[in-house]
């Protein structure tokens, strides 16, 4: 195989990953559901590309093709930078970053309560974890 026939075959095992995890997964690293990090798509990208270098440097890809993700989180970051640039969004404000992750830290603080109490409200509905404690009286209650 010559090398323009290699690079074709390798985009499109890259745009083949990438179509294919966009469809499993929805849109999660351009539209993140922010539900503990309140960072933007780039932001958040580069976490995935830092957390995927540090995995690969410690040689603990655990089966991945650390490559081949390293290059489909780049691809994101041009296309999440592309959106900024073309869209005119801006990724979220140092206000209103500070004030999303002292929100965060709230909620964080109120779900280890939950969870030390024996339970954790999700969607709007309260599950029980205490029989994971052996507290079933607090599952009962529906604490």
């Amino acid at each position: 195989m010559n090398a323009q026939a290699l690079i074709r075959a390798e985009c499109d095992a890259l745009k083949a990953m990438l179509l294919a995890k966009n469809e499993a997964y929805g849109n999660s690293a351009l539209e993140p559901v922010r539900i503990f990090s309140k960072a933007g798509p780039i932001e958040q990208i580069l976490v995935r590309l830092d957390d995927k270098l540090s995995r690969m440097r410690r040689g603990k890809a655990a089966g991945e093709d650390v490559e081949l993700d390293l290059l489909g989180y780049l691809a994101l970051l041009r296309i999440a930078r592309r959106q900024v640039k073309e869209e005119g969004d801006q990724e979220i404000s140092s206000k209103e970053l500070r004030d999303a992750y002292s929100q965060g830290a709230r909620d964080m603080q109120r779900a280890a309560i939950d969870v030390c109490t024996g339970s954790l409200m999700l969607k709007g509905r309260i599950h029980a974890l205490s029989p994971l404690w052996g507290h079933s009286d607090l599952a009962k209650k529906g604490k």
